[in-house]
């Protein structure tokens, strides 16, 4: 797969990068048979790899973590009282692609909830897991990327990347699950719109992985064969601030408008999209 330009320029920043931002967020825990990893999504490159698509394999069953408990081991003390407080976890059913069945445990939003951020001014915490469907045990973390998109929004501009992601992770001490803790800057100000939130195999979400439609509506390209999910995900609409988002946007130099917007104007070059 022939990597965009943003991609080659993360991937020279990665290789400065890594060894000042990997080392002090690499925190080995006697309960855990592997050690848990924090880094910025922006200064790691992801490499591609197991070929497969969404099947209907019956999914092994694993007994989870609360999203409470994952983000604790993963390190979020305060995200985790929180957690414990509201309760927040999701009812979404797993999706299953390739060798893996993923799932996503939780999500929340707030400010001063992670250790590993200075600047916390409001940041989403997506709470989840992969693990082997055929029940078999990780040797190493699942090289699987997740992104949250915005419909509306092309996902090559809108994407965990633009959106100052991290990540933290950790493998179950039974070796059976690949639990994760992504962060991100604050989706509810896109509550109004459709938010999904993706997983597949590559680095930065681009034209080739996914297909914006007319609509601003977003899905995975068919000549896309590698491990994929997209779930939609349930935000209060009242906490949207479109205002905000607005302002936000044009930070990031990208252009703010409408689904309907979208459709009407037909801005969306297919050739370029498929």
């Amino acid at each position: 797969m022939k990597m965009t330009e943003l991609e080659k320029r993360l991937q020279e920043h990665a290789k400065i990068a890594r060894s000042a931002v990997a080392a002090p967020f690499d925190i080995e825990s006697e309960e855990l048979y592997m050690s848990k990893k924090h880094y910025n999504i922006k200064a790691i490159a992801l490499v591609a790899a197991i070929i497969c698509i969404i099947g209907t394999t019956v999914f092994a069953a694993v007994h989870f973590l609360s999203p409470n408990e994952i983000a604790m081991k993963a390190g979020y003390e305060e995200l985790a009282n929180v957690l414990e407080k509201d309760g927040t976890k999701l009812d979404i059913p797993p999706q299953q692609s390739g060798d893996y069945t993923i799932q996503i445990l939780g999500i929340t939003s707030g400010k001063n909830l992670s250790g590993f951020v200075d600047v916390d001014d409001g940041r989403s915490y997506i709470i989840g897991a992969i693990s082997k469907t055929d029940g078999t045990k990780f040797d190493d973390y699942a090289d699987i990327q997740m992104s949250p998109l915005v419909s509306g929004y092309e996902p090559w501009k809108v994407n965990i990347f633009t959106l100052d992601g991290g990540k933290s992770e950790f493998i179950s001490d039974d070796n059976l699950t690949d639990y994760f803790v992504y962060e991100c800057d604050t989706l509810e100000i896109f509550a109004d719109r459709t938010i999904y939130i993706s997983f597949y195999e590559g680095m930065a979400p681009s034209a080739e992985i996914f297909k914006y439609n007319t609509d601003g509506t977003i899905e995975f390209k068919d000549s896309y064969k590698g491990v994929k999910a997209l779930f939609e995900i349930p935000l209060d609409k009242s906490k949207a601030n479109p205002e905000k988002a607005a302002e936000y946007l044009k930070s990031l130099e990208i252009e703010n408008h409408s689904e309907q917007e979208t459709a009407d104007e037909g801005q969306i070059d297919e050739t370029t999209a498929e």
